[in-house]
């Protein structure tokens, strides 16, 4: 729990792009500690949900990343003023996968955030039985915070002059695109993927 909110607060306060997303990962990866360690079913089928949507949408916001610094220059995310009007669709991407790495429904992190909040809720660990949940959710609201802060600021030209389009290969696009939807479909399609997890023998 403790790693949740560090690597949650030390990427909000990390200006540099992918080491805001590195710090991030460190919050996100404590989510599948936290599921296991509560030695519950429902704990543990959060800790693996968790590992395949978070692979999936951290995949394409470094992508996004990659895009942002190749096409741009910048690697700073205070310096991402106006990336929207240059990079509509990576911009776009990034949002809806902020919103999947939140957990906002019916993107997969909702539901393995969920099933490792009831797997603490359930499990016999006293004064940590709700303390599980409160870290949850304040890992939530920094994630909210550290990703949206971005997508907001890149709506803005800030003391810039609108810049043009850029063009970027439908090659680089194309992973990004099917990973942000597969952060939405996996959550649509959750209680499947779960199925399938436990006939490979990944949750008992």
């Amino acid at each position: 729990m403790i790693t949740i909110l560090y690597g949650s607060t030390a990427a909000l306060r990390e200006q540099r792009l992918k080491t805001r997303l590195a710090y991030s990962t460190v919050g996100q990866l404590s989510y599948l500690q936290l599921g296991l360690a509560t030695l519950t079913t429902s704990g543990a089928l959060g800790a693996v949900l968790h590992m395949v949507f978070h692979s999936v949408a951290k995949s394409a916001l470094f992508m996004i990343a990659g895009v942002i610094i190749q096409k741009t220059g910048k690697t700073r995310a205070d310096e991402l003023h106006g990336a929207s009007d240059r990079l509509p669709l990576a911009m776009w991407c990034f949002t809806l996968l902020g919103v999947a790495l939140v957990g906002i429904p019916p993107a997969g992190g909702f539901f393995s955030k969920w099933a490792i909040a009831g797997g603490s809720l359930t499990s016999d660990a006293g004064f940590f039985t709700w303390l599980g949940p409160v870290a949850l959710l304040i890992g939530a609201l920094l994630t909210a915070w550290y990703l949206f802060q971005i997508s907001v600021r890149s709506l803005f030209a800030g003391d810039t002059e609108k810049q043009p389009k850029i063009k970027v290969a439908g090659l680089m696009l194309l992973p990004i695109i099917l990973l942000t939807a597969a952060a939405f479909l996996t959550g649509l399609f959750s209680g499947s993927l779960s199925e399938l997890l436990s006939r490979l023998g990944l949750i008992i």
